[in-house]
């Protein structure tokens, strides 16, 4: 059996391995396009549906013992490899880091120069396949030497294996922080009538494992005083624990820093981390606008930015709306133990976290679509039904 036949066997893992990591979730592979700048953006949704089943398509088409048909999707197969390689080496010149989902839920999301070589690598086993098919050395394999093939795939799939392993080749970066829900009502109160400094302030954020008391977290937001029984409000506090907001510094679109506590002097203050031509970031700020307005005026909204305001083109500063302001060196992220874009936290009025952090295209639309329900039940719950507007 011809050495050529490695290739195909190669490109079959690699073609089943993303296949299947994008085809239960069409929605990051279409915020990868979006982050690595895809022509045609009209087209990325019914691009993320079919590539998946294409890529499968392919790893199974390979195999199919005819030899015009395996050149024809051998050439397919390059044709695609090569179009991922542009796409990587373009996404390098970037001013920015881009993440993506190339191999969908799998491996690292941060696309590098490690990135470029692994497709150089898949490009040039995509020639091999082509070559391979063109001789018919892969029918051959198929229709002649079953077992040795077989043996080869089990051999060069342990050593795939063994070489991702090693490597660390399908370990993610560190988890993000995961949605965190809101506060009740009684610790919320309980914090804004202390003014000493919590013993636990140093962990920078909220963290509870049901949103069952969120209500209450909206009455604080709005400043308003509507506390339940004392007993529910003893058991509140145990599971819920606030911190004072951490000091930190943003600067303006006018170059100024300005103190993270001075936000909220008066009312709440989401503040949401994006980066303009993120898959995900695109989705937050295309539902900007409608939150804006159904938040107002009783939290305020700032868009945050990990870079320079001066480097942002002027069609994206007008879609973060007024007010963004740049995270300088992404410090207060860190402080926060955020990673990544997008992100959220919410500053209480008394100067207490109130709510995160998030991080995550989903985690922060839930996020902020809790802070929403929340404030309208709030609503509600002083004004009644009637009266409330929105």
């Amino acid at each position: 059996m011809s050495p050529l036949v490695a290739a195909p066997i190669l490109l079959t893992f690699t073609l089943l391995v993303s296949g299947l990591a994008k085809i239960g979730d069409p929605r990051a592979t279409e915020d990868a396009m979006v982050s690595l700048r895809t022509p045609a953006r009209p087209l990325h949704r019914l691009g993320a549906l079919l590539l998946a089943p294409g890529e499968l398509l392919l790893a199974v088409g390979l195999w199919i013992p005819i030899v015009p048909v395996q050149v024809a999707v051998a050439a397919a197969t390059l044709a695609l490899m090569l179009a991922y390689l542009v796409i990587i080496v373009r996404a390098l010149g970037f001013d920015e880091p881009v993440h993506c989902s190339c191999f969908g839920t799998l491996g690292s999301p941060n696309v590098s120069r490690a990135s470029a070589l692994r497709n150089v690598t898949l490009s040039l086993l995509g020639v091999a396949g082509v070559v391979s098919a063109a001789t018919g050395a892969t029918a051959a394999a198929v229709l002649t030497a079953c077992p040795l093939l077989l043996a080869w795939t089990l051999a060069l799939g342990a050593a795939v294996l063994l070489t991702a392993f090693t490597l660390g080749g399908t370990e993610k970066d560190e988890e993000a922080p995961t949605a965190a829900p809101l506060g009740s009502h009684a610790p919320a109160r309980a914090a804004s009538a202390t003014t000493g400094a919590h013993d636990d302030a140093s962990e920078g954020g909220v963290r509870r494992d049901d949103a069952a008391g969120s209500a209450g977290a909206a009455h604080d937001v709005a400043a308003e005083d509507n506390a339940g029984s004392a007993g529910a409000a003893e058991d509140d506090e145990l599971d819920y624990l606030r911190t004072p907001i951490p000091p930190g510094l943003l600067r303006d679109a006018d170059g100024e820093l300005v103190p993270l506590r001075s936000f909220t002097a008066g009312r709440a203050v989401l503040l949401i981390w994006v980066n303009p031509g993120c898959g995900p970031c695109e989705r937050i700020l295309t539902a900007l606008p409608a939150w804006r307005e159904r938040l107002d005026p009783l939290v305020a909204v700032h868009m945050v930015l990990p870079r320079p305001l001066a480097g942002i083109a002027q069609p994206d500063l007008e879609r973060l709306g007024p007010g963004p302001m740049e995270d300088v060196h992404s410090t207060l992220a860190e402080t926060l133990s955020m990673r990544g874009t997008p992100a959220a936290v919410l500053l209480g009025a008394d100067g207490m976290l109130a709510g995160g952090p998030v991080a995550g295209g989903d985690e922060v639309s839930d996020f902020v679509e809790e802070i929403i329900e929340q404030l309208d039940a709030a609503r509600v719950t002083q004004t009644g039904p009637d009266r409330t507007a929105r």
